[in-house]
């Protein structure tokens, strides 16, 4: 197989890996342990959890952004 393949391959398991990672965190944490929605009120553990939302969203975007702005030849 070619370098260049290779490169890109890699790019798609390791992207696919970080929102499939991502995801899987956000779905656990915000759905399974209830933080995603309150009943009463607004609690400091929703808050917390719409902050890592929302700072980790953004740094999985720019992760991604990164990793795909590198150019794919190796020459």
């Amino acid at each position: 197989m070619e370098p260049d393949i290779k490169v890109f391959f890699k790019r798609i398991i390791i992207g696919a890996f970080i929102v499939f990672l991502w995801m899987t965190i956000n779905v656990t944490v915000g759905l399974k342990f209830g933080y995603a929605y309150w009943n009463d009120k607004f609690t400091l553990h929703n808050f917390l959890f719409y902050l890592w939302l929302i700072l980790s969203a953004i740094l999985f975007f720019l992760l991604i952004k990164h990793l795909w702005n590198k150019p794919i030849n190796k020459k």
